[in-house]
């Protein structure tokens, strides 16, 4: 049975359909009640007499019958209480899944998203050439990255159907953008090693996955074989390792998609600081710093083909160690105005969700499996003591075990709340797992509210 209530009117009608049509009615015969089939045929009532042999099963079929039309008119009223939250969110109703983060999993509209799209017009409104954005894991910045890419590639271009219910294509100016701009994507997630060898590698692998996605340059009538040649060695140069191609490597790449596209690329990085937290962790952040700064430097400084360029990273490293020499660079964290509600959910985004998912079936759900309300939340209380979060630098530990967690969205995202400490402020980045519970320490702390510290988690499969 389908959870969210679009399909499960499908399914009543498709149930509907099988079911014996008309209305059951009961006639004295003899002195004795009789059932009846009563039904319409080309415009006369027309009544059927209910065999003794068929009368078991009859009165089973009616008095369903009977139960899935009132939870049809249950359903409906309920949906038709949502059509003011689709227009704004139109896949909220949508199967929930976990697991994908590009834009283009969710195009088909066959999936859960939360409209995130007004960032694009927002971000063309500020004008800045450069931005930052910085926020925990998990908040959505890789797909906002994905968006912003598959918005403005004109290899899109023919596809509007991707956008057109989104927010991003109520206003003009942003829908006249559309498959207009070139754009070079890339991801320093997978930049980890132990060493710095190793480290750039990932970071020289994820390059050359960038040129392998403008292969077509190599076809381009409006390049000269010198600017495929270079093309070529570049990318040749990244596939063996070779790190005298890094630092010109999306400079490179940018002037070559303006001399193709006649218009200047947006760049976007995502996870830039995932090298440069592994160098630093790890005891190569000499090294990693100085090729890094030169690749920024050259890609963001010295670069005249150059459109604009979003940043996305986990933390925000010292200006003066990276981003020096850059007089045109934005940085948005979680604290400041600008952005907001572009990565994560709002409370009003949550709430709107819940009522798309039917939260009704998912209070019963709770319920059968063992939670209570509580303080206007599902807990279900553990038995065996209470945790204690202890604030040891960095770390996180448990100190003894009672705890109780309560459903957020789904099975799969718990809300726990434990004791927390005044002093916590600082970024934490931990993990410690408590029997049926992983818990994700990654947010950046300013206060603490109501001397709670609220941290999400996944339950365990």
């Amino acid at each position: 049975m389908s959870t969210n209530p679009t399909k499960r009117i499908e399914e009543i009608d498709r149930r509907l359909e099988e079911l014996p049509k008309g209305t059951l009615t009961y006639k004295k015969i003899n002195g004795k009640e009789q059932p009846y089939i009563q039904r319409t045929i080309d415009g006369k009532s027309v009544s059927y007499y209910v065999k003794v042999s068929e009368r078991e099963k009859v009165l089973v079929e009616f008095e369903e019958r009977t139960k899935l039309q009132e939870e049809k008119k249950h359903l409906t009223a309920y949906v038709e209480g949502l059509k003011d939250i689709l227009k704004h969110n139109p896949y909220l109703s949508a199967q929930v899944v976990i697991g994908y983060q590009d834009f283009g999993d969710f195009t088909c509209g066959q999936q859960f998203y939360v409209d995130k799209t007004h960032f694009i017009t927002e971000w063309l409104r500020e004008g800045t050439k450069i931005t930052l954005i910085t926020r925990p894991r998990r908040f959505g910045k890789t797909t906002l990255l994905s968006t912003v890419r598959m918005f403005f590639d004109p290899r899109y271009a023919d596809h509007p159907e991707y956008f057109d219910k989104l927010r991003v294509w109520q206003d003009e100016r942003s829908r006249s953008m559309f498959g207009s701009t070139p754009v070079i994507s890339t991801s320093f997630g997978g930049c980890k090693g132990i060493d710095y060898k190793q480290s750039i590698r990932g970071m020289m692998g994820q390059l050359d996955t960038m040129y392998a996605h403008h292969e077509y340059l190599l076809d381009s009538p409006r390049l000269t074989e010198e600017d495929k040649e270079t093309f070529k060695e570049t990318r040749w140069g990244l596939f063996h390792n070779d790190t005298g191609h890094i630092e010109n490597s999306i400079k490179k790449l940018c002037e070559l998609l303006y001399k193709h596209f006649g218009v200047k690329p947006i760049v976007l990085i995502d996870e830039y600081d995932t090298p440069l937290i592994e160098a630093y962790t790890d005891g190569y952040w000499d090294e990693m710093i100085t090729t890094c700064r030169q690749l920024f430097h050259n890609t963001l400084k010295e670069n005249d083909y150059l459109g604009r360029a979003i940043i996305t990273g986990v933390t925000k490293v010292s200006k003066n160690s990276l981003f020096s020499d850059l007089n045109n660079l934005l940085v948005a964290t979680v604290t400041d105005d600008i952005y907001t509600d572009c990565c994560g959910f709002t409370e009003q985004e949550v709430m709107d969700a819940l009522k798309c998912q039917n939260i009704d079936d998912m209070k019963k759900d709770l319920v059968s499996k063992g939670f209570v309300l509580k303080d206007g939340l599902y807990v279900k209380e553990r038995v065996d003591g209470e945790v204690i979060v202890d604030i040891d630098k960095d770390s996180i530990e448990f100190k003894s075990d009672n705890c109780y967690a309560s459903t957020l969205f789904n099975q799969d995202l718990i809300k726990l709340v434990v004791n927390g400490k005044e002093y916590l402020h600082k970024p934490l980045d931990s993990m410690a797992e408590y029997e049926d519970c992983l818990l994700l320490v990654d947010f950046e702390f300013s206060s603490l509210k109501n001397d709670y510290l609220e941290v999400y988690i996944r339950e365990r499969r």
